[in-house]
């Protein structure tokens, strides 16, 4: 899933430009009006499994799905509905046999063109092989990426995610010979040289590395692939950054590698993205059977680590940058396959548990904490169908696009949309004074959304000073104040805004006792994600 930054673009971000739908206290409702189907859309193609979704420029979502032989991109209009225009039924398609897709198969790039990316074993070579296809925005192979629009990739066999950067390069990920592998093409469909030297980059995590993620950081040019960081089958939840050149970026982790550890637990990163104040959150599982014990064959939990830029765990997230969910309730195979972070922190998931078997959505705050149902994720039947989702799109403010395949006679790809959580309301609270002030408190808040810094002001008025235009401002602990004019529209507190001690709970210090007057104190909160809020008090010294 492509990186989310801030709210300036639609393609980047999902600014919404038409009002938005009501979300409710806790997120998590299906939306009735999307679709042809009261919340959710079905394709009528073959399928047995889904294989991801993106969406364009102009609010389109493409969801993946395929069995051993085909791999068809189905195309929605914004309002949930096939879109015709593409392909001239809604669906565009590789036909190949046999195929091996991993779980993310689709990308789309700049000028809405739709990428495939999958595997197929050649019998005349004897080998695996990969594939990619370019599809034009009305569906057509395209031409001008390769013999009908399709590329083999035989230097990386395994491919299992896709990714386009802003030059419209397309970044696959998998594995090959050298296990944790990175490709990228050109516009034109060929390896690109200036990655790596020969369109390859890996990251040496050790025997039996794999990688299944890949996204691209929108700000800071960069590759980032999720994994499993090595061992016998299996080892820990691994991610890599790569420079644009394709060497590793040595300022993250270690040689540009970095793991998340939990002792004697094995796993994989399915999904990554990179949040808005340039964190990498990865998804996926892993198992709670320690390694080398004998337990269940499948005995797994839904599994969330963030990274901080320079590659360590995030502290901040679950307390040790890692969060673990268990929807099964028992021994199950599970595992999430997509994830999405909001413009401001909340982190979507979806993902499968045969224990379920129903589409589940999760959701949690910045800090880790759950925030859809009781323990981070919901359930929907699809109508009382069987489904299975696999790959999530979190429109900023309006809903979530969740798409999988669903069970009902038949096996079919669906898109269902579901009302977002809501955001944090940044607030903050000045204490009143007592009646010697020798310091103002107060509070600041939500906690888990992340408060970066608090501001304190005290302005002493007096009415000989606003007749001549003037404001009196705090700009020590003296306390000492200043006399400034007086904008057209009011005092602005903002050049003498003092930082006080603590940010959840602050106070501010004076270095004297108030002069009898009449005060006005003024004081703010910014969160990690931008939001902020402004309170005043009034008081009186005598």
């Amino acid at each position: 899933m492509r990186p989310r930054r801030g709210i300036a673009a639609l393609v980047i971000v999902g600014l919404i430009v038409v009002p938005a739908l009501a979300a409710s206290a806790d997120g998590g409702d299906m939306i009735p009006t999307y679709g042809a189907s009261s919340g959710y859309t079905r394709a009528e193609v073959n399928a047995t499994g889904g294989f991801g979704s993106e969406r364009d420029s102009q609010r389109r979502l493409v969801m993946v799905s395929g069995d051993s032989s085909t791999l068809n991109a189905t195309r929605l209009d914004h309002w949930g509905y096939i879109d015709t225009a593409f392909s001239g039924d809604g669906t565009a398609s590789i036909t190949r046999s046999p195929l091996s897709t991993g779980h993310d198969a689709v990308a789309i790039d700049s000028q809405d063109r739709v990428i495939l990316a999958t595997s197929t074993f050649d019998v005349g070579a004897g080998a695996d092989l990969g594939l990619v296809q370019r599809f034009t925005v009305v569906g057509n192979p395209d031409t001008s990426f390769g013999p009908s629009g399709l590329r083999e990739i035989p230097q990386l066999p395994h491919i299992e995610a896709v990714e386009t950067d802003y030059s419209n390069r397309v970044l696959i990920a998998g594995y090959g010979a050298d296990g944790f592998d990175v490709a990228r093409l050109s516009s034109a469909g060929v390896l690109d040289p200036a990655f790596g030297g020969d369109g390859l980059a890996s990251a040496d995590f050790g025997a039996g590395a794999r990688a299944y993620a890949v996204t691209w950081d929108v700000f800071q040019d960069q590759v980032i692939v999720g994994g499993t960081g090595g061992g016998a089958t299996w080892g820990p939840l691994a991610v890599a950054r790569f420079n644009a050149d394709g060497s590793p970026d040595t300022t993250f982790g270690d040689n540009g590698m970095a793991v998340i550890t939990t002792p004697g637990l094995v796993g994989a990163v399915q999904a990554v993205d990179v949040d808005s104040v340039g964190r990498i959150v990865a998804a996926g599982w892993l198992s709670t059977c320690p390694d080398g014990d004998t337990c269940p064959t499948y005995s797994m939990v839904w599994a969330l680590a963030r990274f901080n830029t320079n590659g360590s765990p995030d502290t901040t997230f679950g307390g040790d940058g890692l969060v673990t969910i268990d929807p099964a309730g028992v021994q199950s195979p599970q595992k999430l396959t997509d994830v999405d972070v909001d413009y401001v922190g909340t982190v979507y998931f979806t993902g499968s548990s045969q224990a379920q078997g129903v589409s589940l959505l999760g959701a949690v705050r910045n800090d880790g904490a759950p925030v859809l149902g009781a323990d981070g994720w919901i359930s929907d039947a699809v109508n009382g169908t069987t489904a299975v989702a696999n790959s999530l799109d979190a429109e900023t403010w309006e809903r979530i696009l969740v798409s999988g395949v669903v069970t009902d006679g038949s096996t079919v790809p669906y898109t269902a949309a579901y009302e977002p959580v809501d955001g944090p309301d940044p607030g903050v609270h000045i204490d009143k004074p007592k009646a010697v002030v020798k310091r103002l408190s107060g509070t600041t808040g939500p906690a888990w959304a992340g408060v970066v810094n608090t501001g304190f002001v005290l302005m002493w008025p007096s009415k000989g000073l606003v007749r001549k235009g003037k404001c009196r401002w705090l700009t020590g602990p003296g306390p000492t104040f200043t006399i400034v004019d007086r904008p057209e529209d009011g005092c602005d507190p903002e050049p003498y805004l003092l930082k006080p001690k603590g940010t959840l709970t602050w106070h501010y210090a004076l270095g004297g006792k108030l002069r009898p007057g009449h005060y006005w104190a003024y004081a703010s909160v910014n969160l990690l994600f931008g939001a902020g809020s402004t309170r005043s008090r009034e008081f009186d010294v005598e």
